[in-house]
Order: C-alpha cells, then sequence, then structure tokens
C-alpha cells in the first residue's frame, strides 16, 4: 500500500473516530460537518470524499460503534429443531445486543436516517455494505452449518429463511425503538417466537 493509500485510510479513520464520539455525545441533528472538519483541521469537503452524506457518516458512525462481535457456531448443542432455533436465536442476539449501549433518542435518529440515506442512494447503488451485509453473509453460513442435520430440509432458499428473519428483527427492533413499554428481553422473546414459526413453518394445516 502507497503513502497516499495510507494517508486515505487515517484521514478516513479519524472522520469516523471523532464523527462518532460526536454522534453518541449529542446525536445526529446538533452535529455538524463543519463542526467535524473544523475540529480535524480538514475542509468540510473533504468529509464528502469519503461520505456521500452526514447521514451515511452516521450510519457508518453506529455500525462501526455496534459492531457485531465473534460468533461461533456450537454443533456440539444442537441434538433437535428446537435446539436450531435457540440457536439462531443466539446468533440474533449477539448482532443486536451491542445496541442496548446506545441511548433510545440515538436509536430513533438511527432509523429515520437509515431510511432516508436507503431512499437517497442512487438505483443503481446499494445501501446494503454498511446496513446489513455482514449479517445477512452470516446467516447464510449458519443455515448452511444447519443442513448437515438430517432432518434440516437442504432444498430450503437461505436468502428466503434470511430475508424472513431480517423482518422479523426490523419490526422488532422497531418496536423496541419506539415504545418505551418493549423491553429488550420482549424483543428477543417475541423474535425466537417468530423465528420458530418461520422454521417451523406451521401456519397452513395440510
Amino acid at each position: 500500500m502507497g503513502l497516499r493509500e495510507k494517508k486515505k485510510q487515517r484521514t478516513r479513520k479519524a472522520i469516523l473516530d471523532y464523527s462518532k464520539q460526536r454522534f453518541i455525545e449529542d446525536g445526529y441533528k446538533k452535529v455538524t460537518t463543519s463542526e467535524i472538519a473544523g475540529a480535524l483541521e480538514i475542509g468540510e469537503g473533504t468529509i464528502f470524499n469519503y461520505f456521500n452524506s452526514k447521514g451515511q457518516l452516521f450510519i457508518e458512525c453506529l455500525v462501526e460503534t455496534v459492531k457485531m462481535e465473534n460468533y461461533s457456531f456450537n454443533s456440539i448443542t444442537i441434538k433437535n429443531e428446537e435446539d436450531v432455533v435457540k440457536e439462531l436465536v443466539n446468533f440474533i442476539e449477539a448482532y443486536l445486543n451491542p445496541f442496548k449501549k446506545l441511548d433510545s433518542s440515538l436509536l430513533k435518529e438511527y432509523i429515520s436516517v437509515l431510511y432516508d440515506v436507503s431512499n437517497s442512494v442512487k438505483s443503481n447503488e446499494s445501501v446494503m455494505p454498511f446496513i446489513d451485509e455482514f449479517f445477512l453473509t452470516r446467516l447464510n453460513k449458519l443455515l448452511d452449518s444447519f443442513k448437515t442435520f438430517e432432518w434440516f430440509n437442504i432444498d430450503i432458499d437461505n436468502e428466503d429463511v434470511s430475508l424472513c428473519v431480517m423482518g422479523c428483527i426490523i419490526t422488532q427492533f422497531t418496536f423496541y425503538v419506539y415504545d418505551e413499554r418493549y423491553t429488550y428481553e420482549h424483543m428477543i422473546t417475541k423474535i425466537q417466537r417468530l423465528v420458530s414459526l418461520i422454521l417451523h413453518g406451521n401456519i397452513l394445516k395440510c
């Protein structure tokens, strides 16, 4: 890697590190890109060389803050179908648990900005790389590992299951953020019930 590329990486990291600290302290609306640039002694335009918008910068800062910890799949604990549900929910909780350390008002801004950024990206660009691609990739690997068990349907489409599971997570996480009565534990319990429903597929009597 050349010196110029190393300098770019250092600048990008400095922007992320400082912005992350400021967003967590004061939230999205109160922090400006001009303030960030001034504190780092760079031009405001430099920020937009690395991030398309303040919104994208905010999302990437929070994604860094709540980055999923390493999760190791333990096949020894899998004895039956219910253990698959538990293992999948444990994986989901490893993804969601870091969000507990963020203030609810910051999480509300996160969801709001997330949708704004999603709506503003060009049709030929994807918003996924800095939202949930990492989670979905690991979820697909986990589903593949389940297929080694004889009672797991190997013909199941991982993408279909992943999208259903992600839909459950997004819905329940939104309830958790916006409804003060909806505790973290309530959210995880509900996700477990929904994941069980998806994997068993027992809605219709056949």
